[in-house]
């Protein structure tokens, strides 16, 4: 097997990753922006089944079976390894799959309508036409959703983020604009929902257009392999176990507290912890840029490499996601005073500081998942998942019925923290890397310092009752927080290395 110097252009991890922030910035602002006016025009029935439509919409995407992800990994290695004659095969083989799942997705989804809307939403009469036909409308769309996500894998497996950007930015923008526009017309449900399906169709056939482009042997190849299909399926299988998990993981907490204490204690919970993962934006987009480079890889040939983009996003991810949170936690209870009143503070403050803890040690943990994955053992972090369930039901259970709120906060972050340290664990044993690298990058010492720094502004903020020495408190913290990222992160170094994608030379893991 002859492998390529040259690796597929546009791979630059830094400006990669600025892309993927771009889009999935544009799509929160958008929705900060137009959501409230959005809720004010359709009324609250109306948006909680545009809600749930989504909810249950996006859960039956599971039906993709892992094959978007799967795409980058095998595309990503065949074009590290010069088999351009492998791409048409795994293109056509996923897409051919992606529409008959797709298909036969929409076709349970559609069968299911009548349950969903009469019994397991309780949709009010007045509304059960709207909510089947938004449904309806979802089940016809579900193949255009399959698809995009192999399109959309080839192209970020062949480096092009500034392409995907340029499709998924304006998307997410006109999906919360066009459902303004809609509701500004006319309340009706169906109409939103078929505007908004419009959307995914365009973003689907732009997809395919620069696909077609960037490898135009794909028209002269048509044709679907059972062995390529396979071999998607058996890496794919992995990531739909943990897509199955993940929601169970995600809402478990709320409805023990509604079970377990009441239900304004969801909500009590739920804002803050919607609001502190808000910040996992940062690393998510950083492993939608790594993923297609640790795709190409073998972990014996490019061994240092991989260290290195390991280490070192760890470091970065440490004191890019870890300044913010200790600062946020520090001034949590102000913050959340400020933004939903003082009873949120009140209920919600010490959630809120726990659950940043949490955050910071899942967005660690993302990329050592991603890189186990691209490595092709997408069964690891999909076993951890199925090992935490059980017991993470036992803890949020016992937990949330000795201490309310906070102990579903508590529970959460201690799945995080044990979540980060087994990928972690995983990662480091799958590329033999020694302590001296970890120490090399001072990565214990960040985290020291940046616990002493928010431990000391926590303790100094007790004894601050009054607004203006709180703001000086948050000055001389973001001053701290700037030196210690200047001293450690050596911002012109990320530049010329780790953002343009090269491995300093010098680097023995």
């Amino acid at each position: 097997m002859k492998e390529r110097q040259a690796l597929p252009r546009g791979q630059n991890i830094g400006r990669n990753t600025i892309f993927v922030f771009s889009s999935q910035a544009a799509s929160t602002v958008s929705a900060l922006i137009c959501l409230p006016f959005i809720v004010r025009l359709l009324g609250p029935e109306r948006t909680g089944i545009l809600s749930l439509v989504w909810v249950i919409f996006g859960y039956f995407s599971i039906l993709d079976l892992g094959l978007g992800p799967a795409v980058i990994k095998t595309v990503s290695e065949s074009l590290r390894y010069g088999q351009e004659t492998r791409i048409a095969p795994i293109f056509w083989s996923a897409q051919t799959a992606q529409l008959f799942l797709g298909a036969a997705g929409g076709f349970l989804l559609y069968m299911a309508t009548p349950f969903l809307v009469q019994r397991l939403l309780h949709v009010p009469a007045g509304f059960y036409q709207e909510a089947r036909s938004s449904l309806i409308l979802a089940a016809l769309a579900m193949p255009v959703v399959l698809l995009s996500s192999s399109a959309i894998g080839m192209l970020q497996a062949a480096q092009r983020f500034g392409i995907t950007t340029a499709i998924q930015a304006p998307m997410a923008v006109l999906q919360y604009v066009l459902t303004l526009l809609c509701a500004l017309w006319t309340p009706r449900l169906q109409v939103v929902v078929a505007v908004l399906l419009a959307t995914r169709f365009i973003s689907l056939v732009l997809a395919l257009i620069f696909v077609h482009r960037i490898f135009p042997r794909l028209a002269k190849t048509v044709s679907f392999n059972l062995g390529i299909f396979r071999g998607l399926l058996a890496f794919g299988g992995w990531i739909t176990v943990s897509s199955v998990i993940s929601p169970l993981l995600v809402y478990v907490d709320r409805f023990l507290l509604g079970a377990l204490v009441s239900l304004s204690a969801i909500t009590y919970y739920a804002v803050p912890m919607d609001a502190a993962l808000k910040l996992v934006i940062i690393p998510s987009s950083l492993v939608v840029a790594l993923f297609p480079v640790f795709g190409g890889m073998d972990r014996n040939r490019d061994r240092t490499r991989l260290v290195y983009l390991l280490v070192r996003s760890a470091k970065i991810l440490l004191i890019v996601v870890g300044i913010p949170a200790i600062i946020l936690i520090v001034y949590a209870r102000d913050l959340l005073g400020m933004w939903m009143g003082t009873k949120f503070a009140i209920e919600g403050g010490l959630c809120l500081q726990i659950v940043l803890v949490g955050t910071l040690c899942n967005s660690m943990a993302r990329v050592p998942s991603a890189l186990l994955q691209g490595l092709g053992r997408p069964d690891i972090p999909s076993k951890i998942h199925l090992i935490e369930l059980p017991l993470y039901i036992l803890a949020a259970w016992f937990l949330i019925l000795n201490w309310g709120i906070p102990g579903a906060a508590v529970a959460w972050t201690l799945r995080m923290f044990g979540d980060m340290v087994a990928l972690y664990i995983f990662a480091g044993r799958a590329l033999r890397i020694s302590t001296r690298a970890i120490i090399s990058e001072k990565i214990p010492t960040i985290a020291a310092l940046i616990g002493i720094l928010g431990l000391s502004g926590i303790a100094i903020l007790h004894f601050l009752p009054q607004t203006a020495p709180k703001l000086l408190l948050g000055g001389v913290m973001l001053i701290a927080g700037y030196l210690l990222s200047s001293r450690f992160l050596k911002p012109e170094q990320i530049l010329r290395r780790f953002l343009c994608g090269t491995t300093p030379d010098n680097l023995k893991p």
